[in-house]
This record gives C-alpha cells, sequence and structure tokens, in this order.
C-alpha cells in the first residue's frame, strides 16, 4: 500500500479577486437610430453579473460544515475607455479639480484618501482593482450615496461571498474546497460532488451609459441571481469532532505514517464520520500542513492533502468475522466444531502458518478462534468452507472488483486487490486450498477499500444485511441483500462480545451500562513504504443488545513494542471511546457525562 500525495498550489485570493473582477464585467458600443435625439449617439452597455450565493453543507442536525457569507467590496472594474472621470475630463467638460473636488466626497464615505481614489480611476489602467473588501452593510450605503458624483468613473459596489467553514480540520477531506480556494465551483469532496446543487445560477445587471448632453443613464434589466440549495448530509459534526481528538491521541500515543477512522450507522448506511489524519485546516490549508519529500514525484508535496481513507488496507484479522459467518451459513462447520492448534504450527504442503501470540494449544471452535484471533483454527475453518464457496465469499460480502463510490462526494476510494477466482480453483502450485484460502481466512494477501469493510462488518451488526454506504441523509437506506441470517449474526455477534471482554485485555474500555463487540487486526508489511511496519486495525459496534452504530480505526505504518503495533492496543481504545459517545449523543446510553472531548481518557474502572 502506498501513500500518495498530490502537491498543494498556493492560495492567492487577492488574485482570484481579480479574475472575478475583470470577468464579472464586460463592455460594448453600439449605434443609437438617429431618432432617438436625432443624431448618432455613442453608448455603452454594461453587463455586470451578480454572483449566486453558495449553498450550505449542513450535518445531519443542521449544522454547518460550509457556508457563504456575504459582503460588499469598493472595486474599479471598468477598462479606462469606459470610465466617465476619463472621458470628461478627454472632453474638456471636467477638469482635474473638478474630478478631486468629486472623489473627495467618496473619500469622506470610504476613508481612502483622494489620491488614492485619484489613482485608482484617472492612472491605473487596469480594470479589476479592488480597493475597499468586507465593507458594513451602514457604511455601504453611504459609500453608495457618494459614488452619485462620480457616476460610470468605474468605482462600483460589488457583491462577494467568501466561504466560510468554522470547525477547520474536522471533516476537511469529505467537505473540501473550491477551486483555486475562491472560485465558486467545488474542487472536490462534498463540494465538487455536490457541486450542480451548491452552485446555484448568478444574476446580471445592464446599463446603459449615454454621451453627454443626451439624456439620463437608463438601466437595461435585471437577473436576480439564484442561491444554491443547501444539502443536509448524514455526518455528525459532534461525534466528528470528538472522531478527531481520538485520532490525534493515536498519531501522539503510536506514531503511525496515517490513520483514519469510519463510523457508520449499522440500520441505515448513514456514514456518521469519515476523517483521516494527517490533514489541513479548511481555512488554512498551505500554513496547516507539513511539506515532505516524496520519493515516488521526487518533489516536496504537503502532507495531510490527501485522505488517508482513500487507500485500501490489509484487514488482518478483522477479516475473522466475516469468514466465520460465511461457514457458519453455508453450514461448512457447527457452532460447537473443535479445531486443533496444531502445537502452534500449521504445516501444509510448501507452507506453515503460525499464530501471532503464544496460546495454550487446545482446541477450539469458532468462536474461540475470534476472540483469540487463532490464524491456526481460521486457516481450517477456511479449508472446510472450501474451493466453490470461498471463491464466492468476496463478492458475496460486498467485495467487488470497483471499490463502491460515495454519491456526492467526489474523492475516489481505490479498488480492492483481490485473488481471481481460478486461484482458488487451482489444485497444484500454488495450491487454493494451501494459499489463497487459508491466507483470506486470516485477512492475509488482499487489500480492501476501507468502506466496502466497513460495510461488510456493519451486516454483522444489523443482523445479516448489506446496506450501501450513503452520505445524502435524506436518501432511504440502499438495502443489497441479506448475506447472513439473523441466527448467525447473533452467534458472531457475542463471540465479539467475548473478544472485547477477556479478562486479560485490560487496556479495552469496560463498563457496567455499555456493552459492544469489537475484533482487532494486525498485519506486517514485507515491501512499500511501511516495510517492516505494520498496519493496526479495531472495528468496535454496539450496543451488544441492539446495535446501532460501528466504529472501524485504521493506522497505517505502526511500529515498535506490541503495545505500538497490535490493532487492540493502537486502536481498541479510541473506537470504543468513539462508540460510546456516539450512543451518547444519540441517547441511546445515558448523557450526564457527555461533553466535547470529555471521553478521551480510557474508560476503563
Amino acid at each position: 500500500m502506498s501513500k500518495q500525495a498530490v502537491a498543494f498550489k498556493p492560495l492567492w485570493p487577492l488574485s482570484i479577486l481579480a479574475v472575478f473582477y475583470s470577468l464579472s464585467i464586460y463592455s460594448f458600443f453600439v449605434l443609437v437610430d438617429e431618432g432617438i435625439a436625432g443624431t448618432s449617439l455613442s453608448e455603452v452597455q454594461y453587463d455586470r453579473v451578480i454572483p449566486a450565493e453558495r449553498g450550505q453543507i449542513l450535518d445531519r442536525h443542521g449544522l454547518v460544515l460550509a457556508e457563504d457569507r456575504g459582503s460588499w467590496d469598493l472595486v474599479v472594474n471598468f477598462f479606462p475607455r469606459n470610465r466617465s472621470v476619463i472621458s470628461n475630463f478627454d472632453d474638456g467638460i471636467w477638469t482635474e479639480k473638478d474630478i478631486r473636488e468629486r472623489l473627495s466626497d467618496v473619500a469622506v464615505a470610504t476613508g481612502l484618501s483622494v489620491e488614492q481614489l485619484y489613482q485608482a480611476v484617472m492612472v491605473n489602467e487596469s480594470p479589476s482593482q479592488l480597493l475597499l473588501s468586507n465593507i458594513a452593510p451602514f457604511d455601504r450605503e453611504r459609500i453608495k450615496k457618494s459614488l452619485q458624483a462620480v457616476r460610470y468613473s468605474g468605482l462600483n459596489l460589488v457583491q462577494s461571498f467568501k466561504r466560510i467553514r468554522p470547525n477547520g480540520p474536522v471533516l476537511s477531506h469529505l467537505v473540501g474546497l473550491l477551486k483555486d480556494g475562491e472560485e465558486r465551483h467545488g474542487r472536490f469532496g462534498l463540494e465538487a460532488g455536490l457541486d450542480s446543487q451548491l452552485s446555484g445560477a448568478d444574476g446580471g445587471r445592464s446599463a446603459l451609459k449615454v454621451g453627454p448632453g443626451h439624456g439620463t443613464n437608463p438601466a437595461l434589466g435585471k437577473d436576480d441571481a439564484v442561491p444554491g440549495a443547501s444539502i443536509r448530509t448524514t455526518l455528525d459534526l459532534n461525534i466528528s469532532s470528538f472522531v478527531r481528538e481520538q485520532l490525534v491521541m493515536i498519531m501522539e500515543d503510536h506514531d503511525p505514517m496515517h490513520c483514519v477512522a469510519i463510523v457508520v450507522d449499522v440500520n441505515s448506511g448513514d456514514i456518521l464520520s469519515a476523517q483521516g489524519l494527517p490533514d489541513y485546516d479548511l481555512n488554512d490549508p498551505e500554513n496547516s500542513m507539513k511539506l515532505v519529500f516524496d520519493e515516488k514525484q521526487n518533489n516536496e508535496v504537503y502532507d495531510g492533502w490527501n485522505f488517508p481513507g482513500l487507500e485500501r488496507i490489509s484487514p488482518g484479522s478483522t477479516m475473522k468475522p466475516l469468514i466465520a459467518a460465511w461457514a457458519l451459513e453455508n453450514k461448512s462447520i457447527t457452532a460447537k466444531q473443535m479445531f486443533s492448534n496444531k502445537g502452534g504450527a500449521y504445516s501444509l504442503p510448501g507452507r506453515v502458518i503460525h499464530n501471532s501470540s503464544q496460546y495454550r494449544n487446545e482446541a477450539m471452535n469458532y468462536s474461540d478462534a475470534i476472540v483469540h484471533s487463532s490464524n491456526i483454527v481460521m486457516a481450517q475453518i477456511g479449508r472446510a468452507v472450501g474451493r466453490e464457496k470461498m471463491a464466492d465469499f468476496l463478492p458475496h460480502f460486498g467485495y467487488a472488483k470497483k471499490a463502491k463510490q460515495l454519491p456526492g462526494l467526489s474523492l475516489q476510494f481505490q479498488d480492492g486487490k483481490y485473488p481471481e477466482r481460478a486461484a482458488f480453483m487451482r489444485k497444484k502450485g500454488p495450491d487454493g486450498m494451501v494459499f489463497t484460502i487459508p491466507s483470506l481466512s486470516f485477512g492475509r494477501e488482499i487489500e480492501v477499500p476501507i468502506m466496502d469493510h466497513a460495510m461488510a462488518l456493519a451486516s454483522i451488526a444489523n443482523g445479516g444485511k448489506l446496506l450501501r454506504a450513503k452520505l445524502d441523509f435524506e436518501q432511504e437506506p440502499i438495502e443489497v441483500g441479506r448475506v447472513m441470517s439473523e441466527g448467525v449474526a447473533g452467534k458472531v455477534r457475542n463471540a465479539m462480545h467475548d473478544m472485547i471482554m477477556y479478562k486479560s485485555r485490560r487496556w479495552l474500555p469496560h463498563r457496567d451500562d455499555f456493552n459492544y463487540c469489537g475484533k482487532s487486526g494486525t498485519s506486517k508489511h514485507t515491501s512499500g513504504p511501511a516495510k517492516d511496519k505494520y498496519t493496526s486495525l479495531f472495528v468496535a459496534y454496539g450496543p451488544l443488545e441492539e446495535p446501532e452504530v460501528l466504529v472501524l480505526i485504521v493506522a497505517f505504518g505502526t511500529h515498535g513494542t506490541k503495545a505500538h503495533y497490535y490493532g487492540s492496543q493502537v486502536c481498541g481504545p479510541a473506537a470504543a471511546n468513539i462508540l460510546q459517545y456516539a450512543l451518547k449523543s444519540r441517547g441511546t446510553l445515558p448523557s450526564s457525562d457527555l461533553e466535547s472531548g470529555a471521553n478521551k481518557a480510557n474508560l476503563d474502572e
């Protein structure tokens, strides 16, 4: 698995504003029929774009993730040939003194000096000058009146919108930015995926400037801007804020290369949070990221620019509950069937399978294999399922060759890396029953999209239904199909609860009013940027009796002692803390001690 990074282009708001203003107005000359005033008159039509307010991006409770805030700017947006002050000066109608006197009213209203204004309208040839920004409503009215003294001078009040993201880095990868920082179209994330709904439609205003001595300056017409729609997503801002706090703690305590958390409603498919670190502050992207050298691109890139959750992951032992469910569902094994741990070394032709820890070499059933994460027992269970059914396992649980993307989110999840069906069927070198099937049974030699994996695991929590992940709050749940019976799902849930409650795992949060289920995973990398490091995982969901929320955390590139790479120790406490916080915020658990950041500490009593 490789971490891709894209060089970030610095934001230049003033340059972009200049381009916006130059595009917001254009002019052309027309000849008016002689019948209007008896002679041909030179006229100029001014067409000004009225920008549309971009719609809000909201969380499920209506809290703002991104919104436009309007302001007024004083600009010069006429070419010199169209400015009345210059044409009147050239025609001898106004002297320089006259112009400066007329500009003095504007100077008083704006706080700018007469000289600054004179230079802007008489000397500076640029049609895209920004003189004042973020003008308050009261000041705008005063300035508007003062501009009557120099009508069509090029000085204009123009409404603009600034995109505000009040939550800084929280959900930054999902919310996304606008193109080049402040243009009116999304660059990626929800800003891009929902762009057609958020953009609205610009309006316009046309006016006609008639030559000296030939009447008034009539308005030709006005089309009001149509604001964009506000979109309510499934995301939960409060939960997401807490999620990020927990990820920060993982980064500080265990120093992985990156980490990701997915939080999903197991009964609807709603994504409540999807975050990764390193990330960036939506309001100051460039200064909130570190420059690092990327060997592939051979240059410096911004670390945190890409959402690490787009990269496929090695699922490790978090795949074991799904394999056990598949074996039980197909009646390939019974719930009470025991399997030997082979003295700690399971010898097959051409390979030997070991467990990741020392066990009492006693026989185990599927439940014990989940609790103690026995590779040896799970390899035997996979072999008991057989070639045909194991070849069906991945597509049955939604692991297709193409990663499923989230509608409305302009981020591309990396496709999974799976063995071909033929690999399961091979009887000779490499043997499907020796290599492909045992390895898949304990989550090795495959890489899966994190969202696909979260939804497959959610099928255990919700009683056997495979749902599509979604971000549209108004959308009904999308059920792909039933992947296991409620009875099988219940059996595997109980095994995953026993994994949490195993007495030696004192680092996992426990308390009387919080029963939940979980499974850890740990995979060592033999190549790539994380060579000799690990992927650490933990999935937690609950409450045990009627599960509502699932949390999947992945830390990539962990290293050091077992406490710094075992999934249950690296990711387990954070996953349980997030789960408990989510259930409290939903009212499922008592919320007397629920407050932002209150549950950072381990919940052990």
